[in-house]
């Protein structure tokens, strides 16, 4: 009698340990399934958005088509005066960056001026027009030269895009290095050197390196020698990793700037410590969200 007890017990447990076993099964598959349901609605508002997004996309690119109309001939290929990059005359010597770089924009300037609105050379400019010089804050790291060489080229090729009426005037590469000493490209960039802070310096200010930049403007603006280089009353100041895609307008009034607005440099109280520490004036309030570049501004501001 107590071994049938003992046996039925043992059954009776081992039922429901497989029950249990079951329902665990089942309870998973439930999930996975309601894992599966959810990935599904995801994927489904997923592929909304991207048609969403795809459709402003083409709404984009007919608006362009419409302001910018590319008729028939009027974009050419750009290639430079030398399809092998020498100097006109010079033999095999090949051409420095700069000189591709004026050969380039003088093609791309006769293949697209039509395209922005410039017909002709002698066309009369609006009294409106404001000239500003592009001012390329820099260092004479190798990795800051080789992105100094791109800005210029670029900076040559919006300019020859907007043609004689544009505003995009002079161009100076503002280049900090230890006792204002040449670096070597002034040969293919308008460049005036300025004297690099101390390390000592750098390292009171957290070793902000990038504190060069702002100090260069400084001197700039405290000698009337290296001024003489500004050929505008407007400067655009411009930092090493800009591209520029298309010519640039003068925004800028004489009590005005013009400014690229950054979402995530927005102050708070929290910085007022360090910001009182720069600006003893000044609050968190009084902080407009922009960086140092790119900004264009009259010298008298």
């Amino acid at each position: 009698m107590l071994l049938a007890t003992l046996h039925f017990t043992h059954t009776a447990d081992a039922s429901r340990a497989q029950q249990a076993s079951v329902l665990q099964a089942l309870s998973g598959v439930s999930a996975s399934n309601r894992k599966l349901e959810t990935s599904r609605l995801e994927l489904e508002l997923l592929l909304q958005q991207m048609a969403k997004l795809s459709a402003e996309v083409d709404a984009l690119k007919h608006a362009e088509a419409r302001q910018y109309p590319e008729e028939e001939g009027t974009l050419q290929p750009v290639t430079p005066k030398s399809a092998a990059l020498t100097r006109a005359g010079a033999g095999d010597e090949p051409m420095t960056l700069s000189e591709v770089g004026e050969a380039e924009t003088s093609a791309v300037s006769e293949a697209e001026t039509s395209k922005f609105g410039v017909d002709k050379p002698e066309a009369a400019c609006p009294s409106s027009r404001s000239l500003f010089h592009g001012l390329l804050t820099s260092q004479a790291s190798v990795y800051q030269q080789w992105q100094s060489r791109i800005m210029y080229f670029h900076w040559q090729k919006q300019k020859a895009i907007a043609g004689p009426c544009g505003e995009m005037g002079g161009f100076t590469r503002l280049c900090a290095t230890e006792g204002a000493k040449p670096d070597g490209l002034e040969g293919e960039i308008p460049t005036v050197f300025t004297s690099s802070l101390p390390q000592d310096v750098i390292a009171s200010h957290f070793n902000f390196n990038v504190l060069n930049r702002p100090e260069s403007v400084r001197q700039l603006l405290a000698s009337p020698g290296l001024l003489k280089a500004i050929t505008s009353q407007y400067v655009l100041i411009l930092e090493t990793d800009h591209v520029l895609m298309r010519p640039i307008p003068n925004l800028a009034t004489p009590t005005t700037p013009a400014a690229f607005v950054f979402g995530y440099m927005h102050a708070n109280s929290r910085q007022e410590y360090i910001i009182k520490r720069y600006w003893p004036d000044g609050s968190s309030a009084g902080l407009d969200p922009v960086g140092p570049s790119p900004l264009l501004i009259h010298l008298d501001q």
